[in-house]
């Protein structure tokens, strides 16, 4: 897909002389580009009114909050966590976390910083315990109660998205895409989502080159995908 993305846009930025990205700048927009429409699956899905899927359920020929649910699932998975001077270590590759689990079958409760800490301080009757433990995240760790929770901690939750990589070689001083080289790099989300990457690559662009066209142009995608939603 990543090729079929740079050609739509250098098409589009070549049109009328507009400008020029060079393989270095497309894979730097393609990333946050990618990240960009990525982040807008979990607030679409958030803010995905229940009255609209209840009155459009007999017209919809599917359920688009069950596609973007599923087009998130894609990046869920399960790892073991790895304790070290009382905090359990975030995995490398986590996004967002879902939920931490213990013993394979009893789910750790997120609680806000100075809750945990007040429960602490407090040793109150409703703090957490085995049977019901708590966690909280601190920036790549997860400080675990009660104390006893040594081992034996997973974390179900969305991995972030490998960089995109629109590798090449040169010919007669050109680019020319090839999709060999061992960096190379496809984009990860789903083709359907081609467009809006487009129109987040064309918005960099634009901004960087100062070019209301090319503005406009990233407008114009965005619009007939939300008319396509719609």
């Amino acid at each position: 897909m990543i090729n079929f993305v740079r050609n739509i846009v250098m098409f589009v930025l070549n049109k009328e002389n507009r400008g020029y990205l060079t393989p270095v700048q497309f894979n730097s927009y393609a990333k946050l580009a990618q990240q960009t429409v990525f982040d807008s699956l979990f607030v679409k899905y958030r803010n995905y009114s229940v009255n609209k899927d209840r009155r459009m359920a007999a017209m919809d020929f599917g359920d688009d909050k069950k596609k973007l649910r599923e087009d998130i699932e894609r990046f869920v998975k399960q790892e073991q966590l790895f304790e070290l001077d009382g905090y359990f270590l975030m995995p490398e590759d986590c996004y967002y976390t879902l939920q931490l689990i213990w013993n394979d079958n009893i789910e750790i409760e997120e609680a806000e910083k100075h809750k945990l800490l007040t429960y602490i301080t407090n040793s109150t009757l409703a703090g957490p315990s085995r049977c019901y433990p708590l966690y909280s995240k601190y920036y790549d760790k997860y400080l675990i109660k009660p104390e006893t929770i040594i081992d034996c901690v997973s974390s179900v939750y969305v991995r972030k998205l490998k960089e995109p990589k629109w590798t090449y070689q040169t010919v007669q001083r050109n680019p020319l895409f090839n999709p060999s080289d061992v960096s190379f790099q496809d984009f990860e989300l789903h083709e359907d989502y081609a467009n809006d990457i487009i129109a987040e690559i064309l918005k960099l662009a634009g901004l960087q080159m100062q070019d209301q066209q090319v503005l406009q142009a990233s407008l114009a995608y965005e619009q007939n995908n939300i008319a396509k939603e719609k």
